[in-house]
């Protein structure tokens, strides 16, 4: 699809975006607390662009990703999830996702998880228990992972402000350069992974400059290790495989 397709789309959800960017909660690193701090600005960017529904996401986040983060990297890391993957927007604000509605559903219900939990882990847990049951099949189930935020949440579907989080993460997904061609797609400091996306790890490790960094940034064996498990994964879900 040509550059020249997509400017209508992004054009409107921009436009969008400026009119409701004050209702939407700010990231971490907007805080003042998080800006004052000089560890902050030592950290690294991790985003992980990804789709509920794909088999390999769905892998990628309920294998191994957690524990990675939690147990080794969060501290050196400003982590990111953004929940669209493979989604069309349209110019008039609509969308399409590649596995169907079930996967719109999701999609904007992480979406707004992302929306009212301002901490990167608490985001990660929960939505790598909802994509720990579409492994299972059982992705209808995935209120049974909200707790106490469920009502906040199916508020958040429920009023659209989840929609137009999703089209927030539309217009970034559709500006990336280069442009994602699958999903999950890893980028650390501005640079996509690709092919090299397991490898996450070695890249967050070499990318760290702050002082005391994780054990497993010291060990190229646990590296390895570690990746040689990520990378046990379904095969990726193309863009050029969407059908809608």
């Amino acid at each position: 699809m040509g550059s020249h397709m997509l400017s209508p789309c992004i054009a409107f959800s921009l436009m969008l975006f400026a009119m409701v960017v004050s209702h939407c909660s700010s990231s971490p690193t907007d805080n003042p607390r998080h800006l004052s701090s000089v560890q902050n600005f030592q950290k690294v960017d991790l985003t992980l662009y990804y789709e509920s529904l794909c088999p390999a996401c769905t892998e990628f986040i309920s294998h191994s990703f957690l524990d990675v983060i939690t147990e080794h990297l969060m501290p050196i890391v400003n982590l990111k999830l953004v929940p669209w993957g493979n989604a069309r927007l349209f110019s008039d604000g609509s969308f399409a996702c590649q596995h169907g509605p079930d996967e719109c559903f999701l999609n904007t219900v992480e979406a707004c998880i992302i929306n009212f939990h301002p901490r990167p882990s608490r985001q990660l847990r929960i939505i790598h228990c909802i994509e720990a049951l579409v492994q299972q099949g059982q992705y209808h189930q995935w209120a049974s992972c909200l707790g106490d935020s469920y009502a906040p949440v199916l508020d958040c579907y429920n009023s659209g402000l989840g929609k137009t989080l999703e089209q927030q993460y539309g217009v970034e997904t559709l500006q990336l350069i280069p442009p994602h061609r699958y999903t999950p797609w890893v980028v650390v400091n501005g640079q996509p992974l690709e092919e090299n996306y397991g490898q996450f790890i070695a890249y967050v490790c070499k990318a760290y400059k702050g002082p005391s960094p994780p054990a497993v940034c010291k060990s190229a064996t646990a590296m390895k290790e570690l990746a040689s498990d990520i990378e046990k994964v379904h095969e990726v879900c193309y863009a050029s495989d969407r059908r809608t």
